[in-house]
Protein backbone atom coordinates (compact mmCIF):
# COMPACT_ATOMS: atom_id res chain seq x y z
CA UNK A 1 0.00 0.00 0.00
CA UNK A 2 1.14 3.64 -0.69
CA UNK A 3 1.50 6.35 1.26
CA UNK A 4 -1.68 8.34 2.21
CA UNK A 5 -2.96 11.81 1.45
CA UNK A 6 -2.67 11.92 5.97
CA UNK A 7 0.29 10.48 6.24
CA UNK A 8 1.93 13.47 3.54
CA UNK A 9 0.17 16.10 5.06
CA UNK A 10 1.46 15.07 8.85
CA UNK A 11 4.89 14.94 6.84
CA UNK A 12 4.92 18.27 5.37
CA UNK A 13 3.82 19.59 8.77
CA UNK A 14 6.57 18.14 10.61
CA UNK A 15 9.23 19.55 7.72
CA UNK A 16 7.84 22.77 8.47
CA UNK A 17 6.53 22.04 4.61
CA UNK A 18 10.09 21.40 2.94
CA UNK A 19 9.26 18.38 0.58
CA UNK A 20 12.39 16.81 0.96
CA UNK A 21 12.37 15.98 4.58
CA UNK A 22 8.99 14.93 4.49
CA UNK A 23 9.96 12.31 1.94
CA UNK A 24 12.77 10.76 3.67
CA UNK A 25 10.71 10.88 6.45
CA UNK A 26 7.73 9.18 4.20
CA UNK A 27 10.27 6.64 2.85
CA UNK A 28 10.07 7.89 -0.50
CA UNK A 29 11.84 10.19 -3.15
CA UNK A 30 11.12 13.51 -3.57
CA UNK A 31 10.01 12.89 -7.18
CA UNK A 32 7.59 10.94 -6.21
CA UNK A 33 6.51 13.11 -3.24
CA UNK A 34 6.21 15.96 -5.68
CA UNK A 35 4.48 13.90 -8.48
CA UNK A 36 1.88 13.40 -5.61
CA UNK A 37 1.39 17.03 -4.48
CA UNK A 38 0.91 18.03 -8.09
CA UNK A 39 -1.72 14.87 -8.39
CA UNK A 40 -3.44 16.39 -5.38
CA UNK A 41 -5.63 19.90 -4.52
CA UNK A 42 -6.23 18.77 -1.65
CA UNK A 43 -2.12 18.41 -0.61
CA UNK A 44 -1.65 21.72 -2.53
CA UNK A 45 -3.79 23.92 -0.70
CA UNK A 46 -2.54 22.29 2.52
CA UNK A 47 1.08 23.12 1.36
CA UNK A 48 0.14 26.84 0.43
CA UNK A 49 -1.42 27.14 3.93
CA UNK A 50 1.24 25.69 5.68
CA UNK A 51 3.72 28.00 3.74
CA UNK A 52 1.17 31.02 4.84
CA UNK A 53 1.53 29.89 8.84
CA UNK A 54 5.02 29.63 8.49
CA UNK A 55 5.27 33.27 7.20
CA UNK A 56 3.32 34.43 10.23
CA UNK A 57 5.06 32.37 12.24
CA UNK A 58 8.18 34.15 11.11
CA UNK A 59 6.68 37.47 11.17
CA UNK A 60 5.32 37.55 14.54
CA UNK A 61 8.83 36.66 15.58
CA UNK A 62 10.33 39.49 13.31
CA UNK A 63 7.68 41.77 15.59
CA UNK A 64 8.76 40.46 19.06
CA UNK A 65 12.88 41.40 18.07
CA UNK A 66 11.20 44.74 16.69
CA UNK A 67 9.21 45.24 20.21
CA UNK A 68 12.45 44.22 22.27
CA UNK A 69 14.10 47.20 20.07
CA UNK A 70 16.74 45.00 18.04
CA UNK A 71 17.87 48.06 15.81
CA UNK A 72 18.80 45.68 12.75
CA UNK A 73 14.86 44.53 13.08
CA UNK A 74 13.80 47.70 13.23
CA UNK A 75 15.75 48.85 9.83
CA UNK A 76 15.30 45.27 8.07
CA UNK A 77 11.32 46.28 8.46
CA UNK A 78 11.41 49.92 7.78
CA UNK A 79 13.33 48.83 4.73
CA UNK A 80 10.79 46.51 3.10
CA UNK A 81 7.22 47.67 4.86
CA UNK A 82 7.80 51.05 5.72
CA UNK A 83 8.95 52.28 1.81
CA UNK A 84 5.22 53.79 1.73
CA UNK A 85 6.11 55.99 4.29
CA UNK A 86 9.80 57.47 2.95
CA UNK A 87 11.48 54.58 4.06
CA UNK A 88 14.23 52.18 2.77
CA UNK A 89 17.33 52.73 0.70
CA UNK A 90 16.65 54.90 -2.79
CA UNK A 91 18.54 55.44 -5.72
CA UNK A 92 18.60 57.93 -8.63
CA UNK A 93 19.04 58.11 -11.97
CA UNK A 94 20.17 60.87 -14.25
CA UNK A 95 20.62 60.93 -17.65
CA UNK A 96 22.45 63.20 -19.89
CA UNK A 97 22.56 63.58 -23.64
CA UNK A 98 21.03 62.97 -26.59
CA UNK A 99 19.05 59.43 -27.23
CA UNK A 100 18.53 58.77 -30.79
CA UNK A 101 16.59 55.40 -31.79
CA UNK A 102 19.29 53.14 -31.92
CA UNK A 103 21.76 54.60 -30.30
CA UNK A 104 22.39 52.99 -26.91
CA UNK A 105 21.57 55.58 -23.89
CA UNK A 106 24.48 56.51 -21.34
CA UNK A 107 23.47 56.23 -17.82
CA UNK A 108 24.60 58.04 -14.80
CA UNK A 109 23.25 56.08 -11.87
CA UNK A 110 24.05 57.48 -8.09
CA UNK A 111 22.82 55.13 -5.15
CA UNK A 112 22.45 56.65 -1.89
CA UNK A 113 21.49 54.86 1.43
CA UNK A 114 20.20 55.63 4.82
CA UNK A 115 23.26 56.69 7.25
CA UNK A 116 25.04 54.21 9.47
CA UNK A 117 24.38 54.91 12.78
CA UNK A 118 25.24 53.85 16.28
CA UNK A 119 22.45 51.22 16.21
CA UNK A 120 23.24 49.02 12.91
Amino acid sequence: MGVTIKQIKAAMKASYGKPTYAASQLGITYSALYERIQRSKDLQRYIEGLEEYNLDFTEIALMKGIKKGDAQLIKYHLNTKGRKRGYGEKSEVEHSGKIDSGDTPQFHINFTSTPKNDGD
